[in-house]
């Protein structure tokens, strides 16, 4: 039995909400140089709220952050982490341009504050 859930063509292995992604703000240079040293990925992750994690790592309401991304598609509202996992997006969400956070706990704390105000894009 397979361990991901099918929707819209698109395979995902969880499901967040109050979710973020977190890019690290990085000058031509230091994009250059990371992308030489990480090829493949993107300087950024994803942080969020579970509400369903078909691998069972995640409680339901936790909150979790995921390895260094290897894209998003905002028309199917996913991610992929450079793990393989792939997350769809739904409700509120946002985009930091101010680094990959610390604290993602916190982090998923100040979105979901953040989601009671403004909206910056909304999944299905």
């Amino acid at each position: 039995m397979s361990t991901r859930q099918e929707k819209a063509g698109y395979t995902y292995t969880s499901i967040l909400t109050n979710w973020a992604i977190h890019i690290a703000p990085l000058s031509d240079r230091d994009r250059v140089a990371f992308s030489e040293l990480r090829p493949g990925l993107m300087p950024a992750v994803l942080t969020g709220q579970v509400v369903d994690d078909k691998a069972e790592r995640f409680p339901s309401g936790s909150a979790m952050m995921t390895s260094l991304l290897v894209g998003f598609d905002f028309q199917s509202m996913s991610c992929i982490s450079a793990s393989g996992s792939t997350y769809q997006l739904v409700g509120r969400g946002d985009i930091q341009r101010s680094g990959i956070p610390s604290d993602y706990s916190q982090a998923v704390g100040e979105t979901i504050l953040r989601n009671r105000d403004v909206l910056s894009i909304t999944g299905e």
